[in-house]
């Protein structure tokens, strides 16, 4: 279990309003992180709604170049820094930004779980986006994304992406829905 290691599952916030499930962000790092490992190895990775800084880390722990988490809300930003700070983990950063002004630049991978059904303007978001590659989780049917294939073609419309993967998730996460997209270069 990727969270066990470095002291980062310590200071992760159980008492958030949205208390992370530690079996659920394992299982998302061995299916859909892990899996990935050679796009994300030296890459510069932009992790979206950073929260805790998770991915941040597993990015790192995969040999990102460097990782990036941004989030609007500062506590969320100090609770990474502080999560990071246990560790031996060096190439992160965290930014208060948020993504319905401004989606920083620089980045090649893009990490976006749990946070597309806050996005009020789907097309504005995704209009903003260039990433080589991109790993959106998602709840279907929830907030802003009405459906899976709803979603696929915004995601064309705006991305032109060659390779939309759809990865499942076990059944009792069934409400959610990962793709991984691969930037179609020209």
């Amino acid at each position: 279990m990727f969270l066990e290691k470095d002291g980062f599952h310590e200071t992760i916030d159980k008492e958030n309003q949205y208390p992370p499930d530690l079996n659920l962000l394992n299982w998302r790092f061995e299916n859909i992180l892990k899996p990935r490992a050679s796009k994300i190895k030296g890459s510069n990775v932009l992790d979206i709604g950073t929260h805790n800084g998770q991915w941040v880390y597993a990015s790192l722990k995969l040999g990102a170049c460097s990782a990036t988490g941004i989030d609007r809300e500062q506590k969320y930003i100090d609770q990474a820094e502080l999560n990071m700070s246990k560790t031996n983990i060096k190439g992160y950063n965290f930014v208060k930004c948020d993504i319905e002004q401004h989606i920083p630049i620089g980045f090649d991978f893009l990490i976006c779980m749990n946070v597309l059904y806050f996005v009020k303007d789907i097309d504005l978001f995704f209009s903003r986006l260039s990433f080589k590659h991109m790993i959106i989780d998602t709840f279907l049917n929830h907030g802003t994304v009405k459906s899976k294939d709803w979603l696929e073609s915004k995601m064309n419309k705006h991305m032109n992406f060659k390779e939309i993967s759809f990865v499942d998730k076990p059944e009792h996460y069934s409400k959610k829905s990962v793709y991984h997209c691969t930037k179609k270069y020209f």
